[in-house]
């Protein structure tokens, strides 16, 4: 009786699953790397084709603390959004090259809450987020000439033309190495 049943209704079945996966998928989901990043001292930058965040970090930090002694004083490469850029912490400078055709806003990785948020971001590949008060992310775009003053951070970008990039440099402000 139970093989006729499926043999009659396997195709319904498999159809209503596969309905219910894609409604389910497309969902929001509850929480994203945006609402759930803890607050940290230095600005983010978010890849939002991707949902992938990083710290543009120029000082040793603890949390959203910096230490009172900076100790590093390296240069290293820093892997953040799905890019590779560098930081000095001896220059107490970070910088990337940010490309202009990335893909762009990708509502999939974010919840209802931060897709309100990124709503005006829809034709940006990547954003600058500030995570430092808890509960309230400021998001700042990345455009051609811009600068940003957040903390002990100076923040600018500019467009290389030659390169169709915009180069994005985060400088530490507080000249705690000399």
């Amino acid at each position: 009786m139970f093989k006729i049943w499926l043999k009659k209704y396997s195709l319904i079945v498999f159809i209503c699953i596969s309905i219910a996966v894609v409604i389910i998928g497309l969902l929001p989901p509850r929480e994203c790397v945006l609402c759930t990043e803890p607050p940290h001292h230095a600005p983010y930058l978010l890849n939002l084709a991707t949902g992938e965040i990083g710290e543009l970090t120029v000082y040793d930090t603890h949390g959203n603390l910096l230490f009172e002694e900076q100790m590093t004083g390296t240069f290293s490469f820093l892997h953040c959004a799905g890019l590779t850029g560098y930081c000095d912490t001896t220059s107490e400078l970070c910088h990337f090259d940010i490309p202009v055709g990335a893909d762009k806003y990708n509502p999939a990785h974010f919840c209802t809450d931060c897709r309100k948020l990124l709503g005006s971001f829809k034709n940006h590949a990547y954003v600058l987020v500030d995570t430092f008060v808890k509960g309230s992310p400021l998001i700042l775009p990345i455009t051609e000439s811009v600068t940003y003053e957040l903390r002990c951070y100076r923040i600018s970008t500019a467009y290389n033309k030659e390169r169709s990039r915009y180069e994005l440099t985060v400088n530490g402000t507080l000249s705690i190495n000399g």
